[in-house]
């Protein structure tokens, strides 16, 4: 990279996800028994518990890619964590971890879902949200985009639009990842910097 100060910003962006998520914890505190105490536990000890095994996996990883880092970039497998798991595991061992991180992945997104749905469904039913760039003496409220539909609880008392709202919004944007992987790629990336400003 010819500016080293973006290089170590981007060498952040597989780390920044072991210690981000920690305040999901915080969206779902009106169901939480207890939530004075229960909340700040547990946001407090998922981040020191990721923390600490998210650094001990990435200096695995970083153990097990060997020196021969173009090779690992333009492996056949066309992921290069698969190609040393692969290197370190044999073939049966690096699908058990693959398809284990897959669906790790699925509960974690399915967490992911649950969050950003019930925060779609207490703006909504809030009905009316500040203005970004309002000041003392203008208190304009505008209203929340499809609030009306979003906030009506299904009959099991669920916020099932809300749910599916995000699941249709984050469908379609994934559906970007079809049309070009660069594009879909930064929106990730953007998504990522996000966190550290």
């Amino acid at each position: 990279w010819p500016n080293n100060g973006w290089a170590f910003m981007l060498s952040f962006l597989t780390p920044v996800w072991v210690v981000s998520g920690f305040e999901s914890s915080a969206t779902i505190a009106e169901e939480a028994s207890n939530a004075a105490k229960a909340v700040p536990f547990a946001m407090i000890s998922s981040l020191v518990v990721a923390t600490i095994t998210g650094w001990a996996v990435i200096i695995t990883i970083a153990f097990c890619m060997g020196t021969g880092v173009i090779d690992l970039v333009e492996t056949p497998l066309g992921q290069p964590f698969a190609q040393i798991a692969f290197n370190s595991l044999g073939k049966n061992g690096s699908i058990a971890l693959l398809v284990f991180l897959w669906f790790s992945s699925i509960c974690n997104c399915s967490i992911l879902m649950v969050a950003a749905s019930r925060e779609t469904f207490a703006f909504a039913r809030g009905k009316k949200i500040r203005s970004a760039y309002e000041n003392k003496t203008n208190r304009n409220q505008i209203t929340a985009p499809f609030s009306g539909f979003l906030r009506k609880l299904s009959a099991n008392k669920t916020p099932a639009r809300a749910v599916g709202f995000v699941a249709v919004c984050t469908l379609l944007e994934g559906l970007l990842m079809l049309v070009n992987t660069i594009a879909i790629n930064s929106i990730f990336n953007l998504a990522i910097m996000g966190l550290y400003f």
